[in-house]
This record gives structure tokens, sequence and C-alpha cells, in this order.
């Protein structure tokens, strides 16, 4: 569109809002009007109706005419007397009073300027004289309608109920709208008028500087042109732009590893939502700490950052990360250094890879080596108990049994009697470590017997191992809490007593100063991994807990203490070394587990799981 296009467009909505303007505010005025008018017609009305209402209930009651039909005629001959001198205002301002005679309106009178003249009947049913129609049947109010001459009028109507009659006091709507529409064309004619003389002095004012805009726009056109073009170019580049930096943001919301930006000196810049996979910090609440805050050792921090700045880089070095209840979790980094022209450190970046599992896995590697190591170990003992524990048997059954028959021959006095019974006890001791051997070498071949694990426990506690046990450690107090519906397991009686006579010595031996021991059975079905094991067998087991009070097993031991010969007692003195090796070779085989929990300072407790039978136990 031109620029006087445009300006004729500014001219005709000019022109146009003033008239409507105009126009609403003479309708406005002309609204008022009506109703100012409405008011007037309904005033008139209403109180000459109470009027006649009053003196025809007065001539009603005075008693001076001969019957109702008299009164009504001499108030109806008051009322028109009364009115002969009475003058409308308005050209058409109108007062009529009429009754109703059969279907037929009678019209005693009227007013409108003094003429007197009585309208003629109307019939009732007829569209004319519909004010009075409404009257005449008791209506009171207003509307706008047609009167008895055919005239669109605006009326107020009221009944005067004493006497049947009706009363309409009206005006000709064309009388009230004439001056509005007179007001109406003239304002129109000057708006119009005003609006054209601004204009046309307005374009020869202003065609010198509409030549001057069109000389604009052609030249703001040739550069919208460029623009355009230039516009298109970019909305391709961004475009591009978009669908990398989506690219980019959904691998780095969803990346595994953990992306991190840090300045120089240690504080994050950006870090990728991963970390809170890592610790309970979410990844909006570091940027703008430090490394520092979130890595275990701040030492080691420092060395990353110093090979970094060295080296410009670093690779698979391992840290640990501090979760927010200070718990740790082992990370590998990798990690460079931006720098500037001048080889200056802009910042750092890199990722961390969680080796949680590798380390877990690395863990049970090594304990399962371990475990086979221990199995070797055990294994390689077996071959060699049974070569040399039946011949080493034989050997010492002399030793033990000959001072018997010495100490008959000799008297009660002999100095030799002392010397003979060191000799016994010592060949006692080394057949107990030939037992033990010979126990390991047994195993695989023991007896499958159904049992009671109380009766084996009640069995030991009534031994003469048990009570020179006791005597020799006074101070230590044995408590039993065997439960009295324990289910039966198979096995062999003699491995399970020696298995309980172990683990009490042992017991009682980690408390010389005193303490208690607690032997404890019961039922449990398991399905879930004991600590030591890969894989159980789901089901019922029964559960024998040996616990004391004594002074623990270190950490760095609890993986040992089932090897044979490793003891930290004095060899010869107070242990074989081969007592736990005996108890874990007997879970073995009776494939059962073993767990160990222990603190020291506070004692031990073990237990041992063995798997049901539902076999009943046969009496012999």
């Amino acid at each position: 569109m031109s620029n006087r296009k445009r300006v004729f467009l500014l001219i005709f909505i000019m022109a146009l809002s003033a008239l409507i303007v105009a126009g609403i505010t003479i309708f406005s005025l002309y609204q008022a009007a009506i109703s100012e008018e409405r008011e007037r017609l309904v005033e008139t009305a209403q109180s000459q109706a109470r009027l006649i209402e009053a003196v025809a209930r007065f001539d009603a009651a005075s008693g001076k005419y001969d019957g109702p039909e008299s009164a009504r005629a001499a108030t109806k001959s008051q009322i028109i007397e009364a009115h002969m001198n009475y003058e409308q205002s308005g050209r058409t301002m109108e007062f009529t009073i009429a009754e109703r005679r059969g279907n037929s309106i009678i019209f005693l009178f009227r007013h409108r300027h003094g003429d007197l003249k009585q309208p003629e009947a109307v019939d009732f049913s007829s569209n004319l004289a519909e004010p009075m129609r409404r009257a005449l049947l008791g209506f009171s109010g207003t509307l706008v309608g047609v009167d008895y001459r055919g005239e669109l009028v605006l009326a107020a109507h009221e009944p005067v109920s004493e006497l049947n009659l009706g009363i309409v006091s009206k005006i000709d709507l064309s009388e009230i709208r004439m001056p509005f529409v007179k007001a109406a064309a003239i304002a129109g004619f000057f708006s119009v008028l005003v609006v054209l003389g601004g204009a046309a002095l307005f374009l020869k004012i202003s065609n010198p500087m509409i030549e001057l805009l069109e000389e604009r726009n052609v030249e703001l056109a040739l550069a919208n042109k460029k623009l355009r073009l230039e516009i298109v170019e970019r909305t391709r580049v961004e475009e591009a732009l978009r669908k990398s930096e989506m690219k980019y943001r959904d691998i780095y919301f969803n990346i595994q590893d953990v992306y991190y930006e840090t300045s120089p000196d240690g504080i994050i810049l950006e870090i990728s939502p991963s970390i809170e996979n890592f610790t309970q910090y979410k990844h909006t609440e570091l940027i703008g700490k430090s490394l520092y805050d979130i890595y275990a050792d701040p030492e080691a921090t420092r060395k990353v950052v110093k090979e970094i700045l060295a080296k410009g880089k670093v690779s698979d070095y391992e840290i640990h990360l501090k979760d927010k209840d200070n718990s740790q979790r082992p990370c590998s980094i990798v990690a460079i250094a931006i720098k500037d022209e001048q080889g200056i450190p802009l910042k750092f970046a890199g990722s961390m890879r969680d080796i949680f599992n590798r380390k877990q896995a690395e863990k049970e590697r090594k304990d399962l080596e371990e475990k086979i190591a221990r199995l070797e170990k055990m294994e390689a003992l077996g071959l060699l108990a049974g070569g040399v524990a039946h011949d080493l048997n034989n050997v010492l059954s002399g030793i033990v049994g000959y001072p018997d028959l010495l100490l008959m021959e000799l008297p009660e006095d002999s100095l030799l009697r002392q010397p003979i019974f060191n000799i016994q006890k010592s060949g006692q001791k080394a057949a107990d470590i030939v037992q033990d051997l010979l126990t390991l070498a047994r195993r695989g071949v023991i007896t499958s017997d159904v049992l009671n694990l109380n009766d084996i426990v009640d069995e030991y506690l009534g031994s003469p191992e048990h009570e020179r046990l006791k005597a020799f450690y006074a101070g230590v107090q044995i408590e039993t809490n065997l439960d009295c519906e324990l289910l039966n397991i198979k096995g062999s009686p003699f491995h399970l007593r020696k298995t309980v006579m172990n683990l009490i010595s042992n017991a009682a031996e980690a408390q010389v100063a005193g303490g208690k021991i607690t032997l404890l059975t019961r039922n449990q079905y398991i399905d879930r991994p004991i600590k030591g094991y890969e894989n159980i067998h789901e089901g019922d087991y029964v559960v024998l807990e040996v616990s004391d009070t004594g002074i623990g097993i270190a950490t760095e031991e609890l993986n040992r203490i089932f090897e044979p010969f490793y003891t930290k007692k004095v060899m010869g003195r107070s242990g074989t070394g081969l007592g736990m090796a005996v108890v874990w070779g007997t879970v073995q085989d009776h494939r059962g587990y073993i767990d160990i929990e222990s603190k020291e300072g506070q004692g031990t407790t073990f237990y041992l799981y063995f798997p049901v039978t539902r076999d009943s136990i046969v009496e012999k």
C-alpha cells in the first residue's frame, strides 16, 4: 500500500470515528429524553387516576345522588368539566379518558392543545388504541405502541377501578425523535467537514514528506530483501546449531559417565546430571562449588590438578567421591587442560566413570582365588594326612600305650614315674594332632546318620573333655539357648561333636581373663546369599551359633583362620592350628555354610548352617 493510500485510509478512519462518537452521544441523549418523558407521562396518568378515584369515592359517599349510577355520571361530568381548560405541553402531548362499552372503546374526551374533540370509538379487538386497551384491562405501566389514530406513541396507561375507566397519557415518538435527528445530521455534517478540511490541509503540508518517504520505502524494500536473505541463511545455521545442541543435550543428560568442567583452581563450572547416580547431590547443587567438596581425599585431588598442569592431561586416575552421608565411591577420571594461545590453562574438562562394580569384581576374584587356594591347601593336607596318619598312629600307639605298662611295674616312689608321665602326655598331644589329620583326610566319607544338633551339643557339654575345659577356664561362663523344636540333619556325630568342641575351646581361649560363651540353635529358611558364598541352596537349615565376649579377630585375619596350621597360639602349647580347619572341612562335608562376625575387643560369633532332613532319628 502506498503512503497516499495510507493517508486517505487514516482520514477515513478519523471521519468514521468522529461519526461513531457523535452517534453514541446523540443516542445516549435520546435515551435520556425517552426516560424523562416516560416518567412525566406516568406521573400524569397516575395522579389523574388517583384524583378521579377520590372524587368518585366522595360522590358515592355523599348521599346526594340517587344510586351508584347517578354518582358515577355526576363524577364523569365533573371530570369533563374540570379538564375543559387543561392544556398539555408539547405539540403531540395528549391526555385521554375512555370506557369500554360492549366490544368498543368509547373515548370521553381528549386534551391536545385545548382541542376537546372526542375521538371516534375503536373496536376493542383491533390493533388500534393499544395503550387504552391495556388500561381498560386493569394494567398499569408504559409502552411504545399504536394509539387510536394509528400513530406510534410513547404512552403511560392507568386503570380507574372506581369507575371502570382507563386513562392514557401519551406523546408521539416522532416529536421526541425530531430534535435528535436534526442534531445528528448537523453533528455528522460538521464532523465530516472538519475532518475533510483537516485532511486537505494535512495533505498539502505533508506531500513533500510523503514523496521523501516513498523514496525511503524503495531503499527500505531493497534493504529488507537483503535482510530476508540473511535471515534465511541465519535460520539455516541456527537450525543446524539447534539440532547439534539437542544432540549434545541428549548426550549430556543421558550419559552414564559424568562430564564436568572446572576452573584451574577446582571450581565446578559445569557437571552432568549423571553425578546424581554417583552421589546424592543434584548437579545444580554442585555448580559453583569446589571439587574438594566431593573428593574424599583432598591430597589426591591436589595431585590430580598438579599432574594435569604438568602433563596437560590425566588418564584412568583413581579417586573416591564423597556423598552427602560421607560414604565413598571409587571412580576413574580422565581430564585435560584447555589452554589459551599463551598456554595458560583456562579450564579443565573431563569425565568420571564409576568403577565400583569393577573394584567389586576384582575383590570377588581375589576372594575366589583365596578360596581356591584354601581348597587346594586343604586337599593337599588331606592327601598328606591320608598318607602318613596311619603310620604315625602305629608309632604313637606305642608311645602312648607302653608308659601305662611301665607305670604298672614301677613303685609309687620311683623317680622314673614323672618322666614317663611326661612322655605319655607328649605322646597324647601328638596323637590328638594325628587325629585331626585323620579328620581332615576323611572329608567326603562321613557317615549320614539322622541326628539332632541339640543332642550333639548336650553330649559334648556332658563330656570329660568339657569338664577339663571348664576347670582350666574357670572364669568363663557357658550359656545355652537350644530350640526345643529344632529340626533334624544328616551327618557324622563324631565330626559334629569335634566341631562343637573346637568352637567352644577357641571361644574360651579368646577370653582367658573371663567372659561368656553362648550356644544357640534355631531353624531358619534361607533364600539369600551368605557372606563368602556365591550361590546357596534355598531351603530350611539348622543354625548353630557360638558367640563369645573375647578379644575378637582382626579383619585381616578373618580370611585365614580356616587355613591349616594358621594360629595365633603358641604351637604345641595351646593349639595345633588344625582346629578351625577341621571345623571348616566338617561344614563343607555336610553341604553347609559358615559365616563369621567379629569386632576386635567385643567378641566373635560363628554361624554354622546345616541343611535340614525330613527323616526321623532311628532309635538304636
